[in-house]
């Protein structure tokens, strides 16, 4: 069962305004931040997530070129999940474990403003 938040209704805002630029969530650890982005890929034909500290082997992907689409596809054969733009939600959980695909979302926003929509968790620790 899912709990309503606040922060449902500004992630929806954000989708319908400014596709294609990334969003960075902040906040403390297990406040809802990964649930509720998981409760707005139910309005996406697709959902992609990628957890940097769970899954070591995608940082592979980011350790040479950091070209926007070429991500994608080896993302996409890697999950078997297509990534396609303005149907494909993803969600780079726990980002702050691979700094370059932090640098990545850089070229994601200039090079490919058509991009999936990204979501991004990184925690505030006190």
């Amino acid at each position: 069962m899912y709990l309503a938040r606040s922060i449902d209704e500004n992630l929806t805002a954000w989708w319908q305004e400014i596709q294609g630029k990334p969003l960075l969530l902040r906040g403390a650890r297990q406040v809802g931040k990964s649930t509720a982005v998981r409760h707005l890929a139910g309005q996406f034909d697709r959902f992609l997530e990628v957890n940097f500290e769970e899954q070591r082997q995608v940082h592979k992907l980011f350790e040479g070129d950091l070209d926007p689409r070429h991500l994608c596809e080896n993302l996409s054969l890697l999950y078997n999940v297509p990534i396609i733009p303005g149907k494909t939600l993803l969600f780079f959980d726990e980002i702050q474990a691979c700094l370059p695909a932090i640098s990545s979302l850089r070229f994601f926003f200039e090079r490919y403003p058509d991009s999936p929509s990204f979501w991004l968790d990184v925690p505030i620790v006190p």
